[in-house]
């Protein structure tokens, strides 16, 4: 993984000139969400994998962000809750490209089990609908990371489909995802993802989703 390769080949298209934000004074904005997953193993006859409930608070300031992430861990006989504190750093160009940094810092509430997790994400409009992605997911420790490509496709004004394939160094194995999802309207959101991989069994997950603030 070259991280700053990266984000010095991004910077060669061109950023927003800095002479142009620094009048004007960013304000914080603030947005939270909440939503209920429900997984099944499509592998062993459709059988309940788990239901996870998921809250989460972010702030976003002048291209800043950082926020905290409270997920539910499916009858384990330990932990309850899985948190993921994060922090970074985005931006876009003229081209339409855009792209993100970030740390996280994920743990459980009672083993004591942490990670850490850094990334790099690009995106980039093909056209009106359709968007490539790019991101490579990488543990501090040891470097090994995930490497993932996908696309998104905007169907109409609220459905959209989207798809991505992955390698997982620490697995050693590729794995993929393909979805659907609905736009509701006033902050609900409907999803449906099929995902696979070669050393796990496959899983179908069904979302619903509240966002609101800014």
């Amino acid at each position: 993984m070259k991280t700053l390769t990266a984000i010095a080949t991004l910077c060669t298209f061109g950023a927003i000139p800095i002479t142009a934000a620094a009048q004007e004074v960013p304000e914080p904005e603030f947005t939270f969400g909440t939503a209920l997953t429900a997984t099944v193993d499509v592998t062993n006859d459709g059988t309940l994998d788990s239901i996870e409930g998921e809250l989460s608070g972010e702030m976003a300031i002048g291209g800043f962000f950082t926020g905290i992430a409270l997920t539910s861990v499916y009858q384990d006989p330990t932990d309850s809750v899985e948190y993921e504190v994060y922090l970074g750093y985005g931006g876009g160009f003229a081209n339409g490209l855009e792209w993100a940094a970030q740390y996280s810092y994920i743990g459980l509430d009672t083993s004591g089990y942490d990670g850490e997790e850094v990334s790099l994400e690009a995106a980039f409009p093909v056209s009106d609908r359709v968007e490539l992605g790019a991101a490579v997911i990488a543990n501090p420790d040891t470097w090994e990371s995930d490497q993932e490509i996908g696309v998104g496709f905007d169907l109409t004004d609220r459905w959209a489909l989207g798809a991505l394939v992955g390698n997982s160094e620490a697995d050693n194995q590729i794995y993929g995802e393909i979805g659907v999802g609905y736009d509701a309207g006033e902050g609900l959101s409907f999803e449906i993802v099929y995902e696979d991989a070669e050393n796990d069994p496959a899983v179908l997950s069904f979302t619903m989703g509240f966002e609101w603030g800014a």
